[in-house]
């Protein structure tokens, strides 16, 4: 018998359903973007237009309605997101969420050069991983590097303001503030990998988001490993981390050359080093090793210190929070020597400059090399398909003592 016509699917024979039942329209969309990339990556342009040409024809064609939707549906995914409502911000203001009802945001004119607005959808959810996943994001001070520029000169506050008292009618002493000149800049940060050919268009609207959340979980790895322990070495994008830039080091007692040494005595110290006008928004940052560390601790009772274990999170080291309350992965390090393994302080005083545009590229004639140079991937020979992501970002510590970090004694 013929399918009732509200059924989905009806416009096919018997009771055969399409893929594109199952997925929203700017699903279908992300499959043509990603697809027009891979011919303009091909050289291939003239299918490449064809593909960008149907591309805009669909946008153009969308009804104010299905705009609408479009838009609110970002805004659905961002609220329902539970980031908190300055990282939401971010988002909203990274996307230009704003300008989603408009129909000049959806399309460009610039043909010639392949270029393409991606479903806002998509961009949202990658930009959601982004700020959920990265820890330095969280926590430090964000920046916005202007467009059409690599860098931002920063005028940094040497010395400390003093005030004076003055008596009635007599002259304000003067006092000039040490100004020092610095620079932050951007790097690129890529991720890449592969797929076979049995990813095919259909799959690819499934798999694809699962995929692009893993490659953001590496991004987002490296990411930490520079904004934390960068040692300004290309390792970590020649950025030097928050463990490197602060000059307020306390160095544990002789004997203690591992972080599992340090005592409740020790983190004290640690505190106390930081001028209790710098403690408003402090917290400590540790490795995850570092915290189950803590929670092992017992007093001579054998009662837990740090917390008990049926105890809720967070619990406080000395009055102030543990970012995370778990632990960062980003400051897992061997134990050794002359170690630099944890921090105190505000984190705000540390820069993170981001240029928020994330660039997705997929292709199938590529290959991918391996550490010592052979190819360990060839997309053409395999049938496959190699996908990269890359973003730009960079980090710079403006005060350098508010923050105090603790180090293991030297060996």
């Amino acid at each position: 018998s013929p399918v009732p016509a509200t059924t989905p699917g009806a416009n096919m024979p018997g009771d055969a359903l399409r893929m594109e039942e199952f997925v929203r329209p700017w699903e279908r969309r992300s499959v043509k973007y990603l697809n027009a990339k891979v011919l303009r990556f091909q050289q291939k342009h003239d299918k490449a237009e064809r593909v960008e040409r149907q591309y805009r024809e669909e946008i153009q064609n969308m009804s104010d309605v299905a705009i609408n939707a479009e838009a609110v549906e970002c805004f659905r995914m961002v609220k329902e997101s539970v980031l908190p409502v300055a990282q939401q911000r971010r988002v909203f203001d990274a996307l230009d969420l704003g300008s989603l009802t408009k129909r000049t945001a959806l399309t460009s004119s610039n043909s010639d050069s392949g270029y393409l607005v991606a479903p806002k959808p998509l961009l949202t959810e990658i930009f959601l991983l982004v700020e959920k996943h990265g820890v330095a994001r969280r926590y430090f001070r964000p920046i916005t590097i202007p467009s059409g520029t690599n860098g931002l000169k920063l005028d940094n506050l040497a010395t400390e303001a003093v005030a004076s008292w003055t008596d009635e009618g007599a002259n304000i002493t003067a006092i000039s503030l040490g100004i020092g000149q610095g620079e932050i800049g951007v790097k690129k940060l890529a991720g890449i990998s592969a797929w076979s050919a049995e990813m095919d268009e259909d799959a690819l609207i499934g798999w694809l988001p699962i995929f692009v959340a893993s490659m953001a979980r590496a991004i987002f790895k490296k990411e930490d490993l520079a904004g934390f322990r960068g040692d300004g070495t290309a390792t970590y994008g020649s950025f030097t981390g928050l463990l490197i830039a602060s000059t307020n080091i306390v160095t544990l007692d002789a004997g203690k050359v591992s972080p599992a040494d340090a005592d409740a005595d020790d983190y004290r110290r640690i505190r106390d080093a930081v001028n209790i006008d710098f403690r408003d928004g402090a917290m400590w940052f540790f490795a995850p090793s570092e915290v189950s560390t803590l929670e092992g601790l017992r007093n001579t009772q054998g009662d837990y210190i740090y917390r008990q274990p049926a105890a809720g999170l967070p619990a406080l080291l000395w009055g102030y929070p543990i970012a995370d309350s778990v632990g960062i992965n980003a400051l897992t390090q061997t134990a050794a020597a002359s170690l630099k393994f944890c921090a105190f302080g505000d984190p705000r005083h540390m820069l993170m400059a981001m240029k928020r545009e994330v660039d997705m590229l997929v292709s199938n004639e590529g290959v991918l090399q391996a550490g010592d140079g052979s190819i360990s991937f060839n997309a053409l020979q395999a049938d496959g398909s190699i996908v990269r992501t890359t973003e730009r970002i960079g980090f710079k510590q403006i005060l350098t003592t508010p923050i105090a970090v603790g180090r293991t004694a030297a060996a």
